[in-house]
């Protein structure tokens, strides 16, 4: 039985010290702090989606006509099934109907006849299948660990790519351009620079 994973994009929370001590000294900006409110959570996810279709990785109005939830993903679902008193969160997934051929620049992505093969004949062969887009943005930071072990990921914001259930691939579960310029885009939106991982599980 072979692992699943997802691609996750997120800033990475720096340690409290002495990473603080060292940028109070130089006098470097400090990283801003999580939001604290529901409203303001889905501004930044709302934040993100616009990243993503300014830069046509995602259909025009998609930012509009997303809902937000509370629901959990692949990624998050170790922590936020059973979440820690106090931590509030918002989450919008989005179809992968809504993303643009251009994804492929960014990461792995399959039609519904690519998905399926010859297990069955989609309606739409030429509709995009995978991957699932979730934006999660939390109150506090939250740690993604691989197979329940290893931290791979502690972050407030996560944009996360799904692929229903593959097992884990060099092909599938990997940034295809660290150099994109979401990257650079997330960073100024969440106030550093961003990274990626793979969550496993």
């Amino acid at each position: 039985m072979g692992l699943n994973g997802s691609i996750v994009i997120f800033p990475p929370c720096r340690n409290t010290s002495p990473d603080l001590i060292s940028r109070v000294l130089r006098r470097a900006p400090l990283p801003p702090p999580c939001p604290t409110s529901i409203s303001e959570l889905r501004v930044v996810a709302k934040g993100i989606l616009t990243a993503l279709e300014d830069l046509q990785l995602i259909a025009k109005g998609t930012t509009k006509s997303s809902k937000a939830d509370r629901e959990s993903t692949f990624a998050t679902c170790e922590v936020l099934d059973r979440p820690p008193a106090g931590l509030l969160w918002t989450h919008i997934a989005v179809s992968p109907r809504a993303l643009r051929s251009s994804m492929a620049d960014l990461v792995y992505i399959a039609t519904e006849q690519q998905w399926s093969g010859d297990v069955e004949t989609p309606d739409d062969p030429d509709a995009l299948a995978v991957p699932l887009l979730h934006v999660t943005c939390l109150s506090q930071p939250i740690s993604l660990t691989e197979a329940g072990r290893r931290v791979v990921a502690t972050s407030w914001a996560f944009l996360e790519f799904s692929y229903e259930g593959a097992r884990l691939s060099d092909d599938i579960h990997t940034i295809r351009n660290p150099s994109h310029p979401l990257f650079a885009r997330l960073g100024t939106l969440l106030g550093g620079p961003v990274k990626w991982a793979v969550a496993v599980g």
